[in-house]
């Protein structure tokens, strides 16, 4: 049987796993497969059984947990030929950031991590976002790659843990901010505002002041020796101070900085 069909019956049945299978083979072959360019399978059956069964459901043990979460940091997953742009070596990077995300939201709800293992993800983070070249949304061949949206969600759940702190929070922003920096195109699917969560977690956990992510945005520059590139930084750069604006305002968090976040906005604003 293939593991479409063995999926679409684990789905059909709730997510239930029924005999004869075990629980961390078929956890393996989904890893496997989340690579795969086929979205249906890799997203709507893959990452939506694990996305039960880490998080809905605790189904695994910490050990298991553990198992996962080792496999999934590997250069073999997460760092898979990185560096590469506009091929399909993106879809398993992305998707292995998702399940990250995944056993973050999972610790952050029911602990099993230990304060150094959690350090260990952060930092293979940090060195993920400024490593990865691939920053498109959806692929017409592929669905989703969408690294910077699942990467910023990781990051997010990050933010969040209990171990996290205002200077974790300062070296997630380089993370971050390499993802507006290394965008060869234009965000289109929203991703300023999967990074934006991020920053919002932030302050609303008291990790960083407004005035310490004005500040962060102060030093960015979006100034580069090619026209284009210069654009491009520029409008992203501005829609994630528009994002970062809107939800302070809607969380009730925007305060003094209200003038000087204005003052940034304008600062990536066009020149003409």
């Amino acid at each position: 049987m293939t593991l479409t069909k063995k999926l679409e019956i684990i789905k059909q049945n709730g997510y239930k796993l029924e005999a004869p299978h075990d629980l961390m083979a078929i956890t393996h072959e989904i890893l496997d497969q989340l690579g795969s360019t086929d979205s249906y399978l890799r997203d709507e059956l893959g990452y939506s059984t694990l996305s039960h069964w880490i998080y809905r459901e605790d189904r695994y043990s910490a050990e298991q947990l553990r198992e996962i979460m080792n496999r999934v940091l590997s250069d073999e997953m997460w760092f898979d030929q990185i560096g590469r742009s506009n091929d399909d070596s993106v879809f398993l990077r992305s998707f292995t950031s998702l399940v990250v995300a995944l056993l973050l939201a999972r610790d952050n709800k029911n602990p099993f991590l230990s304060e150094q293992e959690f350090r260990q993800i952060m930092e293979r983070m940090i060195d993920y976002c400024q490593q990865e070249r691939d920053l498109r949304g959806f692929v017409a061949q592929g669905g989703w790659a969408h690294a910077a949206a699942h990467v910023a969600d990781a990051v997010d759940e990050c933010v969040k843990h209990r171990d996290s702190t205002a200077e974790d929070c300062a070296k997630l922003w380089t993370g971050l901010s390499s993802l507006i920096r290394n965008a060869q195109e234009v965000y289109q699917a929203e991703e300023d505002e999967r990074i934006n969560n991020a920053l919002i977690a932030m302050v609303e956990t008291g990790k960083a002041s407004v005035a310490t992510v004005c500040s962060w945005l102060e030093a960015e520059s979006w100034q580069r020796a090619d026209y284009m590139e210069s654009f491009i930084v520029r409008i992203n750069w501005k829609h994630l101070v528009r994002s970062f604006y809107f939800g302070l305002q809607r969380a009730g968090l925007l305060g003094e900085e209200q003038a000087r976040l204005q003052r940034i906005a304008s600062s990536f604003a066009p020149a003409y």
